[in-house]
């Protein structure tokens, strides 16, 4: 009830676009029935694999959503042959890297030092880093298993459904 309302206040306030992250249901099934005309472009980060009777049930919204959508984007041209989906949609479908400047990371500046240093001191080195949601297909705990095998400690920065399990598996 909450995201229709939401989309309605969308379509009320004249945005010039929506653009929707999938796979997400929870957004999708609402902007299939909320016959708001906002263009829609999506980044589609990843079919959903493992939820199989979730994958069957939400097919028919994702080939509504990405038949409207004027552009679809991917992050890799791998992912882009690879997924099924994404075949039924090339002609709109767009690869879009994921990427950063890595200028500062190659030439950090004085405050940056310091910082590593004082992290090193306190955690020593290699000092690993994960940032995002605790969720089982990122893969955090094949990460901290294989770290059992290397120096080094890992800083896990994030919340999430898996947070109380790889405390544990990480002690």
């Amino acid at each position: 009830k909450g995201m229709f309302k939401h989309l309605r206040s969308v379509s009320r306030q004249g945005f010039d676009i929506i653009h929707h992250h999938a796979p997400n249901p929870t957004m999708l099934v609402p902007l299939a029935f909320s016959g708001i005309k906002t263009p829609l472009v999506i980044t589609h980060h990843s079919d959903v694999i493992n939820q199989k009777r979730l994958r069957y049930l939400l097919r028919p919204f994702q080939h509504w959503a990405y038949r409207r959508a004027k552009y679809v984007f991917c992050t890799s041209p791998k992912y882009a042959s690879g997924s099924e989906l994404l075949q039924c949609y090339r002609n709109k479908l767009e690869v879009l890297p994921l990427g950063i400047d890595i200028d500062p990371y190659l030439q950090p500046n004085d405050p940056t030092l310091a910082e590593t240093r004082r992290l090193n001191a306190v955690h020593g080195k290699p000092l690993w880093l994960i940032v995002g949601r605790l969720l089982y297909y990122k893969g955090i705990d094949n990460e901290l298993q294989a770290l059992r095998g290397v120096p080094g400690k890992i800083m896990i920065i994030g919340g999430g459904p898996l947070e109380a399990e790889l405390r544990g598996l990480a002690q």
